[in-house]
C-alpha cells in the first residue's frame, strides 16, 4: 500500500498545471482509468497517509 501511495504521490514541486490547486496532482494510479475510476477504499488509504505524513512533518518544524 505504501509502494502504491509513494507512486500516487507527485514529484516534489509539482505545480499541477492549469488545475493546481483545484484538482489533486497525482502520478501513478493503481488501476486503470482517471481518478474517478479508483476503488474509494484505495483513495481514502492514500488520504489517512497524506494526512499522518503531514502530521509527522509539521511536529519535526
Amino acid at each position: 500500500m505504501v509502494r502504491l501511495w509513494r507512486a500516487f504521490r507527485p514529484a516534489p514541486g509539482r505545480i499541477g498545471g492549469m488545475a493546481a490547486g483545484v484538482v489533486p496532482v497525482t502520478g501513478h494510479l493503481p488501476e486503470a482509468g482517471g481518478y474517478g475510476e479508483q476503488a474509494a477504499i484505495m483513495l481514502d488509504a492514500f488520504e489517512v497517509m497524506s494526512r499522518a505524513e503531514a502530521e509527522l512533518v509539521e511536529g519535526e518544524s
